[in-house]
Protein backbone atom coordinates (compact mmCIF):
# COMPACT_ATOMS: atom_id res chain seq x y z
CA UNK A 1 0.00 0.00 0.00
CA UNK A 2 1.17 3.63 -0.62
CA UNK A 3 -0.29 4.89 2.12
CA UNK A 4 -0.39 4.01 5.94
CA UNK A 5 -3.47 4.01 8.05
CA UNK A 6 -3.59 3.82 11.70
CA UNK A 7 -6.55 5.94 13.43
CA UNK A 8 -9.63 4.08 13.51
CA UNK A 9 -12.62 5.99 14.70
CA UNK A 10 -16.14 5.31 15.34
CA UNK A 11 -19.36 6.83 16.82
CA UNK A 12 -22.14 4.45 18.19
CA UNK A 13 -25.05 6.24 18.86
CA UNK A 14 -28.64 4.67 20.03
CA UNK A 15 -31.90 5.69 20.49
CA UNK A 16 -35.61 5.76 20.15
CA UNK A 17 -35.97 6.04 16.53
CA UNK A 18 -38.43 9.17 14.77
CA UNK A 19 -41.36 8.79 13.88
CA UNK A 20 -40.51 9.49 9.99
CA UNK A 21 -37.22 7.62 9.72
CA UNK A 22 -34.59 9.24 7.01
CA UNK A 23 -32.42 6.76 4.49
CA UNK A 24 -29.51 7.84 5.88
CA UNK A 25 -27.37 7.91 9.27
CA UNK A 26 -28.80 11.54 9.61
CA UNK A 27 -30.08 13.07 12.99
CA UNK A 28 -33.59 12.30 11.90
CA UNK A 29 -33.22 8.77 12.36
CA UNK A 30 -33.60 9.13 16.40
CA UNK A 31 -36.26 11.07 17.96
CA UNK A 32 -35.15 14.46 19.56
CA UNK A 33 -33.33 14.30 22.97
CA UNK A 34 -33.84 10.37 23.43
CA UNK A 35 -30.43 9.47 21.76
CA UNK A 36 -27.15 8.97 23.24
CA UNK A 37 -23.55 9.15 21.83
CA UNK A 38 -20.62 6.83 22.72
CA UNK A 39 -17.06 7.61 21.46
CA UNK A 40 -14.04 6.69 22.89
CA UNK A 41 -14.32 3.78 24.52
CA UNK A 42 -12.82 0.49 22.88
CA UNK A 43 -15.67 -1.40 20.84
CA UNK A 44 -15.26 -4.49 18.56
CA UNK A 45 -17.98 -5.38 15.73
CA UNK A 46 -18.98 -8.10 13.39
CA UNK A 47 -21.78 -7.24 10.68
CA UNK A 48 -23.22 -9.06 8.11
CA UNK A 49 -24.80 -7.97 5.00
CA UNK A 50 -27.00 -9.97 2.26
CA UNK A 51 -28.66 -9.15 -1.06
CA UNK A 52 -31.35 -11.59 0.45
CA UNK A 53 -34.64 -10.53 2.52
CA UNK A 54 -33.30 -11.70 5.51
CA UNK A 55 -32.55 -9.37 8.26
CA UNK A 56 -28.83 -8.33 8.55
CA UNK A 57 -26.95 -9.28 11.58
CA UNK A 58 -24.46 -6.85 13.81
CA UNK A 59 -23.15 -7.84 17.48
CA UNK A 60 -21.23 -4.84 18.56
CA UNK A 61 -19.55 -5.08 22.52
CA UNK A 62 -18.82 -1.65 23.97
CA UNK A 63 -16.46 -1.76 26.90
CA UNK A 64 -16.83 0.26 29.79
CA UNK A 65 -20.36 2.17 29.67
CA UNK A 66 -21.27 3.89 32.42
CA UNK A 67 -24.16 2.78 34.65
CA UNK A 68 -26.18 5.53 33.30
CA UNK A 69 -25.92 4.80 29.69
CA UNK A 70 -26.63 1.20 30.23
CA UNK A 71 -29.41 1.31 32.09
CA UNK A 72 -30.13 3.68 29.04
CA UNK A 73 -30.62 1.14 26.19
CA UNK A 74 -33.68 -0.49 25.48
CA UNK A 75 -34.20 -3.52 23.09
CA UNK A 76 -36.79 -3.23 20.72
CA UNK A 77 -39.61 -5.16 21.07
CA UNK A 78 -42.50 -3.51 18.48
CA UNK A 79 -41.93 -0.28 16.51
CA UNK A 80 -42.93 1.55 19.22
CA UNK A 81 -41.22 -0.13 22.29
CA UNK A 82 -37.35 -0.10 22.29
CA UNK A 83 -34.28 1.41 20.06
CA UNK A 84 -31.99 1.23 17.52
CA UNK A 85 -28.60 1.87 16.90
CA UNK A 86 -26.66 3.53 14.37
CA UNK A 87 -22.38 2.98 13.91
CA UNK A 88 -20.16 5.05 12.33
CA UNK A 89 -16.11 4.12 11.65
CA UNK A 90 -13.56 4.64 9.24
CA UNK A 91 -9.84 5.62 9.40
CA UNK A 92 -8.94 9.19 10.42
CA UNK A 93 -6.37 8.82 7.21
CA UNK A 94 -9.18 8.24 4.87
CA UNK A 95 -12.34 9.57 5.65
CA UNK A 96 -11.48 12.30 8.12
CA UNK A 97 -13.01 12.81 11.52
CA UNK A 98 -15.16 15.14 10.41
CA UNK A 99 -18.10 13.25 8.94
CA UNK A 100 -17.54 9.56 9.58
CA UNK A 101 -19.56 7.39 6.63
CA UNK A 102 -22.45 4.80 8.34
CA UNK A 103 -21.63 1.08 8.68
CA UNK A 104 -25.02 -0.09 10.08
CA UNK A 105 -28.53 1.20 11.50
CA UNK A 106 -30.74 -1.23 12.92
CA UNK A 107 -32.90 -2.79 16.20
CA UNK A 108 -31.36 -3.50 18.95
CA UNK A 109 -32.43 -7.06 19.15
CA UNK A 110 -30.78 -7.45 22.59
CA UNK A 111 -28.39 -6.46 25.23
CA UNK A 112 -26.66 -8.09 27.80
CA UNK A 113 -23.52 -6.29 30.49
CA UNK A 114 -20.97 -8.44 32.02
CA UNK A 115 -19.98 -6.40 35.22
CA UNK A 116 -17.31 -8.83 36.00
CA UNK A 117 -14.16 -7.27 36.89
CA UNK A 118 -11.89 -5.56 35.47
CA UNK A 119 -13.77 -4.52 32.84
CA UNK A 120 -17.69 -3.95 32.06
CA UNK A 121 -18.78 -5.30 29.03
CA UNK A 122 -22.26 -4.42 26.99
CA UNK A 123 -22.96 -6.71 24.23
CA UNK A 124 -25.25 -5.39 21.56
CA UNK A 125 -27.12 -7.92 19.00
CA UNK A 126 -28.76 -5.72 16.45
CA UNK A 127 -30.87 -6.93 13.72
CA UNK A 128 -31.65 -4.50 10.20
CA UNK A 129 -35.22 -3.76 9.55
CA UNK A 130 -35.61 -6.80 12.30
CA UNK A 131 -39.02 -5.43 13.71
CA UNK A 132 -40.93 -4.22 10.75
CA UNK A 133 -39.62 -7.46 8.37
CA UNK A 134 -40.88 -9.78 11.54
CA UNK A 135 -44.29 -7.81 12.45
CA UNK A 136 -45.58 -5.96 9.70
CA UNK A 137 -48.98 -7.51 7.62
CA UNK A 138 -50.17 -6.39 4.37
CA UNK A 139 -54.05 -7.18 3.66
CA UNK A 140 -55.10 -5.84 0.04
CA UNK A 141 -56.21 -7.04 -3.76
CA UNK A 142 -55.55 -5.34 -6.87
CA UNK A 143 -57.25 -5.91 -10.14
CA UNK A 144 -55.13 -6.91 -13.37
CA UNK A 145 -53.69 -4.23 -15.22
CA UNK A 146 -52.54 -2.00 -12.20
CA UNK A 147 -48.92 -1.12 -11.39
CA UNK A 148 -46.35 -3.27 -9.82
CA UNK A 149 -44.70 0.07 -8.28
CA UNK A 150 -47.62 0.99 -7.19
CA UNK A 151 -48.30 -2.34 -5.15
CA UNK A 152 -44.38 -2.26 -4.01
CA UNK A 153 -45.10 1.04 -2.95
CA UNK A 154 -47.75 -0.20 -1.37
CA UNK A 155 -45.94 -2.72 0.92
CA UNK A 156 -43.19 -0.73 1.89
CA UNK A 157 -46.00 1.62 3.11
CA UNK A 158 -47.02 -1.11 5.48
CA UNK A 159 -43.53 -2.14 6.39
CA UNK A 160 -43.18 1.46 7.93
CA UNK A 161 -39.49 1.83 6.89
CA UNK A 162 -38.15 4.44 4.14
CA UNK A 163 -37.24 2.91 0.63
CA UNK A 164 -33.88 3.95 -0.96
CA UNK A 165 -34.07 5.62 -4.29
CA UNK A 166 -32.85 3.04 -6.09
CA UNK A 167 -36.20 1.66 -7.40
CA UNK A 168 -36.85 4.93 -8.78
CA UNK A 169 -33.46 5.23 -10.39
CA UNK A 170 -32.26 1.83 -11.57
CA UNK A 171 -33.97 1.90 -14.58
CA UNK A 172 -36.83 -0.43 -13.55
CA UNK A 173 -39.27 -1.16 -16.63
CA UNK A 174 -42.85 0.25 -15.65
CA UNK A 175 -44.52 -2.83 -14.85
CA UNK A 176 -48.00 -3.74 -15.31
CA UNK A 177 -50.09 -6.69 -13.28
CA UNK A 178 -50.41 -9.36 -15.76
CA UNK A 179 -53.53 -10.49 -13.31
CA UNK A 180 -55.05 -9.72 -10.00
CA UNK A 181 -52.81 -9.66 -6.87
CA UNK A 182 -54.58 -10.35 -3.68
CA UNK A 183 -52.82 -11.16 -0.46
CA UNK A 184 -53.18 -11.63 3.79
CA UNK A 185 -49.96 -11.70 5.71
CA UNK A 186 -46.64 -10.45 6.11
CA UNK A 187 -45.42 -7.66 4.28
CA UNK A 188 -42.62 -8.88 3.96
CA UNK A 189 -43.79 -12.21 2.23
CA UNK A 190 -46.04 -10.12 -0.27
CA UNK A 191 -42.70 -8.14 -1.25
CA UNK A 192 -40.89 -11.33 -1.99
CA UNK A 193 -43.85 -12.97 -3.78
CA UNK A 194 -44.19 -9.87 -6.18
CA UNK A 195 -40.28 -9.27 -6.95
CA UNK A 196 -39.84 -12.80 -7.61
CA UNK A 197 -43.17 -12.88 -10.34
CA UNK A 198 -41.21 -9.36 -11.88
CA UNK A 199 -37.74 -10.39 -11.81
CA UNK A 200 -36.64 -8.33 -8.87
CA UNK A 201 -34.61 -8.48 -5.55
CA UNK A 202 -35.48 -6.75 -2.54
CA UNK A 203 -33.68 -6.57 1.04
CA UNK A 204 -33.29 -3.85 4.05
CA UNK A 205 -30.09 -2.30 4.45
CA UNK A 206 -29.45 0.28 7.17
CA UNK A 207 -32.90 0.01 7.79
CA UNK A 208 -33.92 1.39 4.42
CA UNK A 209 -35.77 -0.87 1.84
CA UNK A 210 -33.89 -1.75 -1.63
CA UNK A 211 -35.42 -3.05 -4.58
CA UNK A 212 -33.48 -3.72 -7.72
CA UNK A 213 -33.22 -6.24 -10.84
CA UNK A 214 -32.25 -9.34 -10.46
CA UNK A 215 -30.53 -9.49 -14.04
CA UNK A 216 -30.16 -6.12 -16.09
CA UNK A 217 -31.64 -6.00 -20.21
CA UNK A 218 -28.09 -7.42 -20.86
CA UNK A 219 -28.41 -10.51 -18.77
CA UNK A 220 -25.73 -9.33 -16.13
CA UNK A 221 -26.77 -8.54 -12.09
CA UNK A 222 -29.00 -5.36 -11.47
CA UNK A 223 -27.28 -2.24 -9.74
CA UNK A 224 -27.73 0.93 -8.26
CA UNK A 225 -26.70 3.89 -10.43
CA UNK A 226 -24.21 5.12 -7.45
CA UNK A 227 -20.38 5.33 -8.44
CA UNK A 228 -18.09 2.19 -6.69
CA UNK A 229 -16.71 1.98 -3.80
CA UNK A 230 -12.99 2.23 -3.76
CA UNK A 231 -11.07 -0.15 -1.84
CA UNK A 232 -7.41 -1.02 -0.78
CA UNK A 233 -7.11 -4.73 -0.84
CA UNK A 234 -5.37 -7.08 1.62
CA UNK A 235 -3.94 -9.82 0.00
CA UNK A 236 -5.10 -10.80 -3.23
CA UNK A 237 -8.59 -11.65 -5.01
CA UNK A 238 -9.61 -15.07 -4.84
CA UNK A 239 -11.61 -15.97 -8.17
CA UNK A 240 -14.87 -17.37 -7.40
CA UNK A 241 -17.22 -19.64 -9.68
CA UNK A 242 -20.34 -21.42 -8.40
CA UNK A 243 -21.98 -24.44 -10.42
CA UNK A 244 -25.49 -25.04 -10.30
CA UNK A 245 -25.76 -28.50 -9.98
CA UNK A 246 -27.89 -30.16 -12.73
CA UNK A 247 -28.10 -27.10 -14.53
CA UNK A 248 -26.10 -26.03 -17.82
CA UNK A 249 -23.85 -22.42 -16.87
CA UNK A 250 -23.07 -20.77 -13.49
CA UNK A 251 -24.64 -19.50 -10.26
CA UNK A 252 -22.17 -17.31 -9.23
CA UNK A 253 -18.65 -15.88 -10.95
CA UNK A 254 -16.95 -13.32 -9.90
CA UNK A 255 -14.38 -12.69 -6.56
CA UNK A 256 -14.01 -13.02 -2.88
CA UNK A 257 -11.32 -10.40 -1.37
CA UNK A 258 -10.65 -8.66 1.75
CA UNK A 259 -9.79 -4.86 2.10
CA UNK A 260 -9.31 -1.91 4.50
CA UNK A 261 -12.48 -1.04 6.41
CA UNK A 262 -15.29 0.17 3.58
CA UNK A 263 -18.23 1.33 5.61
CA UNK A 264 -19.67 2.59 1.58
CA UNK A 265 -20.01 -0.96 0.71
CA UNK A 266 -23.27 -2.50 0.12
CA UNK A 267 -25.21 -5.58 -1.44
CA UNK A 268 -26.82 -4.10 -4.34
CA UNK A 269 -23.96 -1.84 -5.00
CA UNK A 270 -20.90 -1.74 -6.96
CA UNK A 271 -17.32 -2.44 -6.05
CA UNK A 272 -13.98 -1.51 -7.92
CA UNK A 273 -10.71 -3.54 -6.95
CA UNK A 274 -7.41 -3.16 -8.35
CA UNK A 275 -4.68 -5.99 -8.72
CA UNK A 276 -1.54 -7.00 -10.35
CA UNK A 277 -3.36 -10.77 -10.32
CA UNK A 278 -6.33 -9.61 -12.10
CA UNK A 279 -6.31 -10.13 -15.74
CA UNK A 280 -7.19 -6.37 -16.50
CA UNK A 281 -5.57 -5.09 -13.73
CA UNK A 282 -8.87 -3.07 -12.19
CA UNK A 283 -12.37 -4.44 -12.34
CA UNK A 284 -15.77 -3.16 -11.16
CA UNK A 285 -18.12 -5.71 -9.30
CA UNK A 286 -21.62 -5.90 -8.58
CA UNK A 287 -21.86 -6.68 -4.26
CA UNK A 288 -23.66 -9.68 -3.06
CA UNK A 289 -22.20 -9.83 0.45
CA UNK A 290 -20.36 -7.83 3.01
CA UNK A 291 -18.78 -8.83 6.14
CA UNK A 292 -17.56 -5.83 8.26
CA UNK A 293 -15.25 -6.62 10.97
CA UNK A 294 -13.38 -4.28 13.69
CA UNK A 295 -11.31 -4.21 16.97
CA UNK A 296 -10.40 -0.53 18.05
CA UNK A 297 -7.91 -1.76 20.07
CA UNK A 298 -7.14 -5.03 18.00
CA UNK A 299 -3.63 -5.63 16.40
CA UNK A 300 -2.74 -5.63 12.48
CA UNK A 301 -4.50 -4.25 9.88
CA UNK A 302 -7.12 -6.90 9.48
CA UNK A 303 -8.89 -6.13 12.21
CA UNK A 304 -10.86 -3.60 11.02
CA UNK A 305 -11.71 -4.65 7.37
CA UNK A 306 -14.32 -5.64 4.94
CA UNK A 307 -14.45 -8.99 3.07
CA UNK A 308 -17.15 -8.92 0.12
CA UNK A 309 -18.43 -11.52 -1.92
CA UNK A 310 -19.09 -9.48 -5.79
CA UNK A 311 -19.97 -10.78 -9.28
CA UNK A 312 -18.55 -10.11 -12.49
CA UNK A 313 -20.83 -7.37 -14.43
Amino acid sequence: MSKHYFNRLYSLTFGYPAKVMSTGFGETVFEAGKAKTVSGLRIAFDISKTETSESNSCTIIINNLSESTRKFIRPRTSKNEGMIVTLRAGYEEMQGAADLPGLFIGDITSVSHDTTNPEVVTTLECHDGYVSIKTSRFSKSYLGGGRVAQIISDIIAELDLPMQATYQNAGLPDYKLNNGFSFDGLASDALTRICKWYGLRWSVQNNAVKIYRKKDDGGKPGNDDKLPCQSVLIGSPKRVIKEMKGISGTDFRGYDFQALLMPGAEPGGKVSITSKNLPTGTVTLAIAEVHHKGDTHGIGPDSWTTTIKARDL
